[in-house]
């Protein structure tokens, strides 16, 4: 069984990066980042 994910602290890291329109970029690599210490292929 995988651990449980902290959707609060996810939520806080997302919430903290500037992702106004056309600043989309950094929160989208973060979350592929994030994702890919998941195992998921991004």
């Amino acid at each position: 069984m995988s651990d449980p994910v902290d959707v609060v602290g996810l939520t806080r890291s997302l919430v903290d990066i500037d992702s106004t329109t056309g600043r989309e970029g950094e929160a989208g690599r973060w979350l592929a980042a994030y994702l890919r210490t998941l195992g998921f292929l991004v």
